[in-house]
């Protein structure tokens, strides 16, 4: 089997190994910070009571400027606890993740395996300590290289409020293992579910949208006060379809990615999420159509027919016709009084 198909497997072996014996552990109904792995001892732990920064999503590959960076990344503002340990040398790498596996479970987590032993990048790139470090801490350089470890698994766990990230490696003779958590009540998941959608598709090379459900991201501000997210993912096979259906509804349509090589985009998704959870005009729907890469809009027929030739664009669309434009990566005031006021 190759290393593609591998990664692809998110309900194949590596899922399977990781619940295997989650059951047990999810008895214990542990409560967040996770419960340490029998035996490890703890090398550094970071606590962040309001941070900011990125998760890698897919493993880190090689970029064209030289050294390497995850494709897909997630962004988050909230409590952070991250957590590195040693392990005995006898101790499994594949056990230590089920015993985190299965905690999360039992808060209610899903769980996606990324990779496998060993992690390999879509590009091929060996999977070593260096590469994960400067992905899990790019502010400040407070966690321990060698606790990534190489030759080693990722998997993510989420849930509306949480999310999780966990980093099994071999530290010499040893595995190591890094937790990392994150609490939010406005996390951008979409990043994470188009990755989800990318591995499940039977097409990798087309351009593959986030699937067809509300996103559970927002930015909330002080004023107005924000409500619930209201963002719906929409494909674009499934543009022409949706405005048909809704003649009446006043259509704002953001056309991104979550591409990391897009940096417009990844910029400005968190800022559409913010805008969607606003007060609006009865009638207003917040529509998002992504694609991966970002490149691959210029060759969809529904981005041509739209016009799109550059990340993000911004469409206004009432009783079929578009009414307003925006290109770039504005702030929510800006985008407000372009698109909705």
């Amino acid at each position: 089997m190759t290393s593609s198909s591998k990664r692809g497997r998110l309900a194949g072996a590596g899922l399977a190994l990781l619940m295997a014996g989650a059951g047990q552990a999810a008895q214990a109904q542990a409560a967040a910070p996770l419960t340490p792995f029998p035996r490890a001892s703890e090398y550094v732990r970071h606590i962040n009571p309001l941070e900011q920064g990125t998760l890698p999503i897919s493993p880190p590959e090689r970029k064209s400027g030289g050294g390497r960076q995850s494709r897909w990344r997630m962004s988050y503002e909230g409590a952070v606890s991250v957590v590195q340990y040693d392990h005995k040398n006898d101790d499994s790498p594949v056990l230590i993740a089920r015993h985190y596996a299965g905690q999360l479970k039992a808060q209610g987590y899903e769980l996606v395996t990324i990779c496998d032993i060993p992690c390999q990048a879509p590009d091929g790139s060996d999977d070593s300590s260096q590469s994960w470090r400067n992905e899990f801490d790019m502010l400040g350089k407070k966690l321990d290289l060698y606790r990534f470890g190489h030759h080693g698994l990722y998997f993510m766990a989420y849930k509306p409020d949480a999310i999780a990230a966990v980093r099994v490696g071999q530290f010499g003779e040893r595995p190591v293992s890094t937790v990392k958590l994150v609490q939010s009540a406005s996390l951008d998941l979409g990043p994470l579910k188009a990755w989800i959608a990318q591995q499940q598709a039977p097409a990798p090379s087309a351009a593959l949208p986030p699937p067809p459900q509300r996103s559970e991201a927002a930015a909330p501000a002080a004023e107005p006060p924000a409500g619930p997210p209201k963002i719906i993912d929409i494909a674009p096979k499934d543009l022409e379809k949706w405005l048909a259906e809704h003649p009446r509804q006043r259509a704002v349509l953001q056309v991104t990615s979550f591409d990391a090589n897009c940096v417009h985009c990844v910029r400005a998704n968190p800022v559409y999420a913010a805008l969607s959870s606003r007060p609006v005009p009865e009638g207003t729907v917040f529509l998002r159509m992504s694609f991966q890469p970002w490149q691959s809009v210029g060759q969809n027929p529904v981005g041509q027919q739209l016009g799109v030739n550059g990340l993000p664009t911004y469409l206004v669309i009432e009783g079929g016709k578009q009414t307003r434009r925006k290109i770039g990566d504005w702030d929510e005031a800006t985008l407000r009084r372009e698109l909705i006021d």
